[in-house]
């Protein structure tokens, strides 16, 4: 009996413990919700103060405006109202910094933007103005940089963007009828633009271009009458391997002309030699006006995918000669250098050294359109010549490969 009460009475106990416990908690948390409660800001009705000592600096197609913040407890930022192509913009400033920045202007005409104060109630202060007059915007300063030429089945253009400026670059076409068209559209922010449209006949057109932002803001057009050089594309079919002393194993040159970057031609793994050397037999006799090389699919920019290069060709390569010597350093003399492919033509868009970005991906995609030289020179067999890759120093890889000219009959 007396052990059973014992332990009835440690069970009453041990309850007990736990309802005090349970009641602490509870009353604990109660406490904190009311410290909560109380921690809260409350609202009110005052506008806060207004900045002063504004300082403008002006930027191309921007402002950079600092000012001095009041003291006042509750203040959360700086908001900037004005207005492009008519339309209202706001920009805001936490009050952790004291300057903002306003852009999106079209032109270097004086603006006035106005600045409020807003404090955590969202009332707002009266207004302060700041006169800005933004350098010339990108979208000039890029425009009037474009160089438009007549090249092989289209026009090439470059232009200069120093400040990276996200734009779209819009080329237009006059079609069959007469009419001029909108054909293409770039989106870029690369320093140094460039883009070769193709596709035309060797007929005199009107091609224009003009430059786009964001904002709406629009460049004047330039109208320029180009005649495109004239060029097909040259049938890959009677193409094959040719390898000659020092020329690395091309046993999947057909996966250069299969149409998919995906696949792509490899020389082995085993491949300790500088530079990588491999050799096409075209099959026909042509004039090269440029090609077209893509990075495979899975290693654009990084790795063996090829980054300097040279393409030399003849039509009546020295078969007897095997010194391999020879075919390193000395058969260039006898060979016409088509393409010397280089840091500056072996374009990526962001020029970043580490990092691929979506334009970056974008561009080898499209694939790079290099040109050949433009002296009117008859070939059979080319040979690649690679110094440097993007990553890997030996062995190359390559998705696809397409040439562009004419056949000499």
């Amino acid at each position: 009996m007396d052990g059973k009460y014992t332990e009835i009475k440690k069970n009453g106990d041990m309850k007990k413990k736990v309802i005090l416990i349970y009641g602490f908690l509870i009353g604990l948390l109660l406490g904190c919700n009311e410290k909560l409660v109380d921690w809260q800001p409350g609202t009110d009705t005052v506008a806060p103060r207004v900045v002063t000592n504004i300082q403008v600096e002006n930027l191309p197609g921007a402002a950079k405006i600092t000012y001095s913040l009041p003291d006042d407890e509750d203040l959360i930022s700086v908001e900037a109202v004005y207005t492009i192509n008519g339309k209202q913009q706001r920009t805001s400033a936490s009050v952790y910094t004291n300057t903002l920045i306003v852009n999106g202007f079209g032109s270097t005409d004086e603006q006035t933007i106005q600045l409020y104060c807003v404090d955590r109630s969202r009332n707002y202060s009266q207004a302060v103005e700041a006169q800005i007059k933004p350098l010339t915007p990108p979208i000039i300063s890029i425009f009037e940089s474009i160089k438009m030429n007549a090249t092989f089945g289209g026009v090439a253009l470059k232009w200069d963007n120093p400040t990276n400026a996200d734009v779209s670059v819009w080329l237009l076409a006059e079609d069959s009828t007469g009419v001029v068209k909108e054909a293409e559209t770039v989106y870029t922010s690369a320093t140094l633009g460039q883009f070769k449209l193709r596709g035309f006949d060797a007929v005199e057109r009107l091609f224009g271009v003009y430059v786009r932002d964001r904002w709406n803001n629009l460049s004047d057009t330039l109208y320029t009458a180009l005649t495109p050089f004239f060029e097909e594309k040259i049938d890959s079919r009677p193409f094959k391997s040719l390898r000659l002393p020092r020329d690395e194993n091309t046993s999947a040159l057909a996966n250069l002309f299969d149409g998919s970057i995906s696949n792509g031609m490899f020389t082995p793994n085993d491949v300790s030699l500088s530079p990588v050397f491999f050799t096409i037999d075209l099959g026909q006799t042509v004039v090269l006006s440029r090609y077209k090389l893509w990075h495979r699919s899975s290693v654009q920019y990084i790795n063996a995918s090829p980054k300097i290069w040279k393409i030399y060709g003849t039509t009546n390569p020295n078969l007897t000669i095997t010194d391999p010597d020879y075919w390193v350093n000395g058969y260039q003399k006898d060979w016409i250098l088509l393409s010397d492919v280089n840091n500056i033509s072996m374009y990526k868009p962001s020029g970043d050294p580490v990092n691929i970005t979506a334009e970056d991906k974008a561009a080898a995609t499209a694939g790079f359109d290099l040109e050949c030289t433009s002296e009117a020179i008859p070939v059979r067999y080319i040979r690649f010549e690679i110094t440097e890759n993007w990553a890997v120093p030996v062995r190359t890889v390559i998705g696809e490969l397409e040439f562009y000219g004419a056949l000499v009959k």
